[in-house]
């Protein structure tokens, strides 16, 4: 049986206004030690928790869906109060989230599209193109590797590749651009019981093997590592600047002066690969549409004060989340700042603060 990980930080986030506007990502790390310390080394199946009621009788195993229009539903996620509302033909499609901090994960079934808890993954990242994912496994190997396996989404058949010999473990995957490969940040335990950026890994889905890279620049993945454009080079942001790396790990480029952070849960480059996400200031109330060459003389300036976003809708629009009550609300709007759509709501602040979405391109 697979030996039992000590703590890691898992792939659950809080997003928290920090000094001068800026956002940083807070490791959850509690959530992980308790819920190894309880496991017996099997694995256990998921259990669905999803409801689906397209009349007035509730059904308990489904998603829960209404109607408001003809061409879109409404989906209340299990466990929280959080509604997602989707439409044929939307580009992204939500198809994993975490809740509070990352203790339970909830993946979207392939036959029914509803969500079920799912035991086996801190993270679990789908391509709808190939109907693989890349799921972070809770379990280090035998002889102490942390994993992530490449799933069949339809089968639940995975391929398990080791990423990294412990304490240095994976978080938040991501495709590829083209499905070739997997990428992953990665961050290593102390003592203490602390975490530390570390590097990031490069998965070769086709061979099943993985290569990790130490960046030892202060900072480097603290914001993640993301795709650059056509996959065939990773960035982060490393003390205010952004930087690019090959996928051996070596320095490509620094873009300098343009602009800060912003955490963004889907894709920070547009898919045409032209555009990356940034704040315009430290105080984020605009967002900038930058160049990834760094030749653009001015950015797009788009008026939205969304600290947290789910990524580009498409090239001409993006998914933000903004506050709305006493909680907050995901909505698509153009870069002139125009919303165009609600794609989300969520009443609850605190519960909002601890989760986490993962959507998928669907073309």
């Amino acid at each position: 049986m697979p030996t039992q990980p000590g703590p890691r930080r898992g792939t659950g986030w809080i997003v928290a206004a920090g000094v001068a506007g800026v956002l940083v990502l807070v490791a959850a790390t509690a959530f992980v030690a308790l819920r190894l310390a309880g496991r017996s080394g099997a694995t256990t199946p998921p259990t669905s928790s999803a409801a689906v009621s397209n009349t007035p009788t509730p059904v308990s195993t489904a998603t829960r869906i209404s109607s408001p229009a003809p061409t879109s539903r409404t989906i209340t996620l299990p466990g929280t109060s959080v509604k997602v509302i989707e439409r044929a033909g939307d580009p992204l499609r939500l198809t994993s989230y975490t809740v509070n901090s990352g203790k339970r994960l909830y993946v979207r079934k392939h036959a029914t599209g509803a969500f079920a808890q799912n035991s086996r993954y801190f993270d679990y990242v789908l391509n709808l193109r190939t109907n693989q994912a890349l799921g972070t496994d809770v379990d280090y190997s035998s002889d102490f590797f942390s994993t992530v396996s490449v799933v069949d989404h339809s089968t639940g058949d995975k391929r398990v590749v080791k990423i990294s010999r412990r304490p240095v473990y994976p978080t938040t995957p991501r495709w590829s651009p083209d499905g070739a490969y997997g990428l992953v940040t990665l961050y290593k335990g102390t003592a203490a019981g602390d975490t530390d950026e570390y590097g990031y890994a490069i998965i070769d889905v086709a061979a099943g093997t993985a290569r990790a890279f130490e960046i030892k620049e202060q900072g480097a993945g603290e914001w993640r590592f993301f795709w650059d454009a056509g996959g065939r080079a990773v960035g982060t942001w490393v003390a205010g600047r952004m930087k690019f790396y090959d996928l051996n790990g070596k320095h490509l480029r620094t873009l300098s002066d343009v602009g800060s952070p912003v955490w963004v849960e889907g894709d920070d480059v547009s898919p045409s690969g032209s555009r990356f996400l940034a704040l315009c200031t430290t105080e984020g109330t605009s967002l900038c549409a930058r160049s990834t060459s760094g030749d653009d003389p001015a950015p797009i300036t788009v008026p939205v004060a969304g600290k947290r976003l789910i990524g580009w809708w498409d090239d001409d629009h993006l998914a933000v989340w903004r506050a709305e009550g006493a909680g907050y609300e995901a909505v698509v709007t153009d870069l002139s700042g125009q919303v165009r759509r609600v794609l989300a709501t969520a009443p609850r602040k605190a519960e909002f603060d601890r989760m986490g979405f993962r959507f998928s391109r669907t073309g």
